[in-house]
């Protein structure tokens, strides 16, 4: 998309004057494109084609209304929409926030976090929207017929060196996954008969995901919010978090809980008061459904970009095969959830 299309875009339907806009390129999204627009009068703006969903930009902009700091609203078109439609997708707007990324947060900061994602968890979700946004129903089978897929793949005949490493990664690490995905099988068909809570949950509350400055935190991207239990963003605090180049300590950790807890006391409690780090309220098995869900979904994703040498240019390529290598590193988050399911079948019998 150049750049002229999308200043005309912008100025047409938002009434926004550009005079740069420079595509961000960071992450892995082949729903969506980014950029950053400058204006002006100097104002800069966060710009996103997606072919995604509208719920999670509804759910932003209902927070935003009832002023929950921390998550910047979208704009108005000239019509009062919270978006428009160009070929076909999504064009949205939001204030640029400046600052420093989370994985930089202070002690003070990761506690204004915790209080951030307590305020979203609590916040009352309208029925318009409710109705709208997707529900977790513990039910993972689609991932792992894609997992499936991935590996059917893999153990084609390639030529193309990446495709290669990555076959070769994913046949050294073909018995983990399988007990990973056995895992998040056995145990979303326990919660599926347990009763869960509901709550808005951003799904994607990870550290590359907020930035901090001097006025506060703020939590971005909003696309993928659904309706499900806490744990589901707490995840990415529990045990290390999801990213391995930026690992939650348990001093941040311990931070965070005590942002979280400050206003909403130990409600998420399980019945028998059992905790996941930090004393944080957790429920177990549903923190390690979500941890084992997110890891094999992250190496789906990157599969998925390896693969496809039509849809992503060669350093994304690259970048999606380290980012594969790194998931199964002393840091990384699929060898660290490997060792909580194995450490969680060691002390509890599965029945």
């Amino acid at each position: 998309m150049s750049e002229r299309t999308i200043r005309g875009w912008v100025e047409d339907d938002f009434g926004i004057a550009l005079h740069a806009v420079t595509p961000i390129t960071e992450g892995i999204d082949a729903a969506a494109q980014t950029w950053r627009g400058t204006a002006d009068d100097g104002e800069r703006y966060a710009i996103k084609l997606s072919s995604g969903g509208t719920a999670g930009l509804s759910a932003q902009a209902n927070l935003a209304r009832h002023n929950l700091h921390g998550v910047p609203g979208p704009l108005l078109t000239r019509s009062g929409a919270i978006w428009s439609i160009r070929s076909g997708k999504r064009l949205s707007v939001i204030p640029w926030i400046e600052g420093q990324p989370g994985s930089e947060m202070t002690a003070d900061q990761w506690f204004a976090f915790g209080r951030l994602l307590a305020g979203v968890h609590a916040m009352r979700v309208p029925e318009h929207l409710r109705a709208s946004l997707r529900a977790e129903s513990f039910r993972p089978h689609s991932l792992l017929d894609e997992l499936a897929e991935v590996q059917s793949a893999l153990a084609r005949p390639a030529t193309d060196s990446l495709v290669t490493a990555l076959a070769a990664i994913w046949a050294t690490h073909t018995g983990e996954i399988a007990y990973l995905a056995s895992i998040a099988e056995m145990l979303g068909n326990r919660l599926q008969d347990k009763e869960t809570p509901a709550v808005l949950c951003h799904t994607d509350a990870h550290t590359g995901n907020v930035v901090s400055n001097e006025h506060g935190v703020y939590l971005l991207d909003w696309d993928d919010a659904e309706l499900a239990p806490p744990e589901r963003d707490l995840m990415f605090v529990d045990h290390g978090g999801v990213l391995a180049s930026a690992p939650v300590t348990e001093d941040q950790q311990a931070s965070f809980y005590r942002g979280y807890r400050a206003d909403r006391g130990n409600r998420n409690r399980d019945d028998s008061g059992a905790g996941s780090g930090s004393d944080s309220g957790a429920d177990r098995e549903r923190m390690l459904y979500f941890h084992c869900v997110r890891a094999l979904n992250d190496l789906r994703e990157l599969a998925a970009v390896v693969l496809d040498e039509d849809t992503w240019d060669r350093p994304q390529r690259v970048k999606a095969l380290e980012h594969t290598r790194d998931s199964w590193g002393p840091s990384g988050h699929a060898s660290r959830v490997l060792t909580m399911a194995r450490q969680r079948s060691d002390t509890v019998a599965w029945s």
